[in-house]
């Protein structure tokens, strides 16, 4: 911006040209060097120690560009979150934590944690080794747990206790048992595992119960046992 008398004034329009006493001027790579012809030399310039006349005043423009090296490939650990949805997405090998509101966090590739905390919350591991606990250690909760490609863990407890107690439960989509575990917390007596149809097609699915409360099931899959599939902390 400069200051003009009435005969010169030009506003400045969207392709970066200005106007230098009615002469269109360019302005090359977003910086403006302005050199001004004009008889306002009442003009005194605030951006210095010592005043200046108008014609002395030179401004630059610049605008600040994005960097690609900034967010590139090298850079695996950024994060982004949807204050409107909820939605935490990532890359890269990853603690991504939840809210006390409903949250859908997304780990992308490489080996993640995703911690849903609070809400019913649905967590996808991605490609990778990844660690899912959705539950917030009290309260009900439906978790949806879905632990994509690679060896994932699901948590159903841990030094809290037992999760998803009294009500709410756990559903974990895509059992791989060739690969995947479940994490809990205490020993198999506490636990049965029961085939029931409860979610997902119409094949069986495992059900977890903690003495009687359901606490976890394993959807669209009767393939689950103890001595291969759980870990006890």
């Amino acid at each position: 911006m400069f200051a003009a008398d009435r005969t010169n004034i030009h506003p400045l329009d969207a392709k970066n040209t200005s106007f230098i006493n009615g002469i269109p001027a360019s302005v090359p790579d977003s910086r403006l060097n302005l050199s001004i012809l004009s008889t306002d030399n009442g003009f005194i310039s605030k951006s210095s120690s010592s005043a200046s006349s108008l014609t002395d005043l030179t401004v630059p423009q610049q605008s600040s560009h994005f960097s690609v090296g900034e967010y590139g490939i090298e850079n695996t650990t950024y994060s982004f979150k949807d204050d409107n949805t909820n939605a935490i997405l990532s890359s890269g090998d990853d603690n991504l934590t939840g809210t006390s509101g409903n949250d859908t966090l997304d780990g992308g590739g490489g080996d993640d944690i995703l911690i849903g905390l609070s809400g019913d919350d649905i967590l996808f591991g991605g490609d990778g080794d990844d660690r899912l606990d959705g539950y917030g250690t009290s309260g009900i909760e439906y978790d949806t747990l879905v632990g994509g490609a690679g060896s994932d863990t699901f948590v159903i407890g841990g030094d809290w206790g037992v999760s998803y107690q009294d009500f709410g439960y756990a559903t974990i989509t895509d059992w791989d048992f060739q690969r995947d575990l479940i994490e809990a917390v205490g020993d198999a007596s506490q636990y049965t595992l029961v085939s029931e149809d409860l979610s997902g097609s119409s094949a069986l699915d495992t059900a977890i119960y903690f003495g009687d409360d359901l606490i976890c099931v394993v959807e669209d899959s009767t393939n689950v046992n103890f001595s291969r599939d759980f870990i006890f902390v």
